[in-house]
């Protein structure tokens, strides 16, 4: 009884000396100029869609393109009246009926998008019957208009600048690359890595290898967590100020694997939250193991891993590797063709990999943070117990002298 006791009091001592060496690491880690830097740099590029104006394709879905679809279906049906198939005129006519409405309504209104959906509905059963192209473009457009048709107010936004908070981070997040979240969390680790390695009190603090090793991860995952607040809030709160917190069931459509995908605001914003989050973990999980060979690996396996999907080659169709693509941790650093962003433009596919899913790119990335911590503390302890087993064969050497 009195070993347990001892050793779950040794245990507890272990853990608390892991968490005032992870804190120490972090009270250190928050002088370093170039976290600063970078964190700064990183908000600004956030920030940069509102300053700029980003356009958001409002021409998509806009009395415009009514108005337009209406001159040509009224050309059509003039033109072509005795050439057309029975079906594809009375299709041609429910068409006509259905883009005269939505001229005739508001723009924005439930009435327009309602006329709207059901032309497009009208256009996805052409393209079924095989009298139109564009696989699931009119199906995508059809269940766009008809979420727009379904909420409070019908809210449109001409460009990014005009986007409430919500919609403007899931905008954004899907629009710039993952290393503008998680460059300042790659620096964080970077600067940990060189603290155990450097000539520093912290390098030879009184604590074991593994705890050192676990106390440096613990230390860089919460690196991920502040920095990825801290680089999305100044663009969460200038949206805010300016045009409001936004609507969670403000509606998203894409067309992923060739399948029409409906989610919403909230949902996608909870999904890229989730998914840099996870990377963010998985990511400096493995700097601190490339790290104990040295700090320029370790920032350069942070940064190649956030560059490598970036790469035009990486989602290309002829790829070696596009047959197992969606196993690949890295994939999920493109939110863009994971969770898709925030347009009224649905007429392409988005993704490079048609497994590449959400939940598959959770697990997987849970998977490699956990195997990665896990090998970091192993290759210590063997360390350790390595150095354990030549300091007893010397002291077995020096007796036998």
């Amino acid at each position: 009884m009195g070993i347990r006791i001892a050793s779950k009091r040794q245990r507890a001592e272990s853990l608390r000396a892991s968490l005032a060496y992870a804190a120490d690491l972090l009270r250190v880690c928050l002088r370093d100029k170039a976290i600063a830097a970078s964190l700064i740099a990183c908000q600004a590029l956030l920030l940069l869609p509102m300053i700029v104006g980003f356009p958001m394709n409002e021409e998509a879905i806009n009395r415009d393109r009514a108005l337009s679809m209406l001159g040509i279906v009224r050309n059509e049906l003039s033109a072509y009246k005795d050439e057309f198939p029975e079906e594809l005129y009375d299709l041609t006519q429910q068409q006509y009926r259905h883009y005269s409405d939505a001229a005739a309504a508001k723009y924005p209104s439930k009435e327009f998008f309602r006329a709207m959906a059901a032309a497009s509905e009208v256009e996805d059963a052409e393209q079924r019957a095989g009298y139109l192209t564009g696989d699931n473009m009119h199906s995508a457009y059809a269940k766009l208009f008809d979420g727009l048709a379904n909420i409070d107010g019908t809210p449109v936004y001409a460009t990014a600048a005009d986007l409430p908070a919500l919609e403007y981070l899931v905008f954004a997040l899907g629009l710039m690359p993952a290393i503008v979240v998680l460059l300042p969390a790659v620096i964080a680790t970077t600067s940990i890595v060189r603290r155990l390695r450097g000539q520093t009190l912290l390098a030879h603090a009184p604590i074991g290898r593994a705890a050192r090793r676990a106390a440096a991860t613990m230390a860089s995952i919460a690196c991920v967590a502040a920095s990825m607040a801290a680089v999305v809030m100044p663009a969460a709160l200038v949206a805010l100020l300016r045009n409001g917190i936004g609507d969670p069931a403000y509606p998203l459509v894409h067309i992923i694997a060739n399948n029409v995908v409906t989610s919403t605001a909230g949902r996608a914003i909870s999904e890229d939250i989730a998914l840099l989050a996870l990377a963010g973990v998985a990511l400096v999980s493995v700097m601190c193991v490339v790290g104990r060979g040295g700090v320029t690996g370790a920032f350069a396996a942070g940064v190649t891993l956030c560059l490598l999907p970036l790469l035009p080659p990486y989602s290309a169709s002829s790829a070696p590797w596009a047959a197992f693509g969606s196993w690949l941790p890295t994939t999920y650093l493109r939110l863009d063709q994971v969770v898709g962003q925030m347009t009224y433009s649905v007429a392409f596919d988005i993704s490079a990999f048609p497994q590449a899913t959400v939940g598959r790119g959770a697990a997987i990335l849970a998977c490699v943070a956990a195997t990665a911590c896990l090998m970091g503390i192993a290759l210590e302890a063997w360390d350790n117990a390595r150095d354990r087993h030549r300091l007893a064969e010397g002291g077995s050497d020096d007796r036998a002298r």
